[in-house]
């Protein structure tokens, strides 16, 4: 089960990329959107390594890789649990197929 500030932290992560600079939050971004301070971000980020939720192979954010976005206790849990490599290969191979 998460914290509430560990799925902020993880929604953060999986929505950053997506934002206009197509890349993970450094820590000082992270401090910002979460109002905690470093020790705080960086403890929570260690608490979803060991959770199994991402890696982060040199403690780095900007090669933190997100492995489980699940969360069981989320009122907003997805339905569809295909990843967003799957759902865009299928979306293509539909889009070739129809033509």
């Amino acid at each position: 089960m998460l914290t509430d500030l560990e799925r902020k932290i993880l929604r953060i992560l999986y929505n950053f990329p997506h934002s206009i600079k197509k890349r993970m939050p450094t820590i000082r971004e992270l401090e910002i959107k979460t109002g905690k301070d470093e020790k705080t971000v960086r403890s929570v980020l260690n608490g979803l390594v060991r959770g199994g939720y991402i890696e982060s192979p040199d403690g780095n954010t900007q090669n933190i890789k997100i492995i489980n976005t699940r969360d069981y206790d989320s009122p907003f849990k997805r339905k569809n649990t295909h990843n967003k490599k799957e759902v865009l290969t299928n979306l293509v191979s539909t889009k070739v197929s129809k033509k």
